[in-house]
């Protein structure tokens, strides 16, 4: 069942939905009036819905009674991912919904190819948030999945407002993750170097901000694996696998 997500109140009543979401809906998934599809309001509501009348610019779902559900770990992961190139950031970006992160924090770091200007900053953030938007959609996601940056190391340093902070480190005297405590909080953040880890001066600058080096395992991940499998550890250890 396709999946919309509009803004406000969506029981019993006609939303209307425009931009890129429009877009993918009409021309990509070919919706057509009379169509059933499911309607999200960015919280913990759904509502049965069909496609009632499609114009230029526009389509309207006549939506049904709301059912309160929530599909959210009760595990909060966000993601500190330096940035990747290509294709492999969107993959990521993708896996990481799908796997239940609850907010993106892009970052570049000394390693990080492209580095780009504010320009190119600002295009790929759009084109991130509406990869993770789709992503969230696709796999029934009630809440949507905020995508921040690309931000400086500067700026993830001086954060310190989170308890329990994870640094993905390949250093063989790094604590191995089956060897952590639980968290104290519903909050955990979660630090992934590019291809090639973070550089010494990075990685020693967050261990001295409180970041906590921790260990996958022996083998070498890739920057578009190491993420995903830390977080898949995180919600079958106290998420909601």
């Amino acid at each position: 069942m396709i999946r919309v997500r509009a803004d406000g109140n969506i029981t019993n009543r006609l939303v209307s939905i425009t931009g890129e979401q429009f877009h993918h809906l009409i021309h990509v998934l070919r919706l057509q009036p009379g169509d059933c599809v499911i309607v999200t309001n960015r919280g913990d509501m759904e509502a049965p819905g069909f496609v009632k009348r499609i114009t230029n610019q526009s389509c309207e779902i006549e939506t049904g009674p709301v059912t309160a559900i929530s599909r959210e770990s009760p595990l909060r992961v966000v993601l500190v991912q330096a940035v990747l190139k290509g294709d492999r950031m969107s993959w990521l970006l993708e896996k990481a919904v799908e796997l239940g992160v609850a907010k993106i924090i892009l970052v570049i770091s000394q390693y990080s190819v492209p580095r780009g200007d504010e320009l190119w900053r600002e295009r790929k953030h759009c084109r991130w948030q509406a990869i993770v938007d789709s992503a969230a959609r696709q796999s029934g996601r009630t809440r949507s999945v905020p995508v921040y940056g690309p931000l400086s190391m500067e700026d993830i340093v001086s954060d310190r407002s989170v308890t329990t902070r994870l640094l993905l480190s390949p250093d063989p005297r790094s604590i191995l993750f089956s060897g952590l405590s639980a968290p104290t909080s519903p909050e955990i953040w979660l630090a992934v170097g590019p291809e090639g880890g973070f550089s010494k001066e990075e990685s020693a600058r967050l261990v001295d901000a409180s970041w906590q080096a921790v260990s996958i395992g022996t083998r070498t991940f890739r920057a578009d694996t190491a993420g995903l499998v830390a977080l898949t550890l995180c919600q079958y250890r106290w998420g909601d696998f």
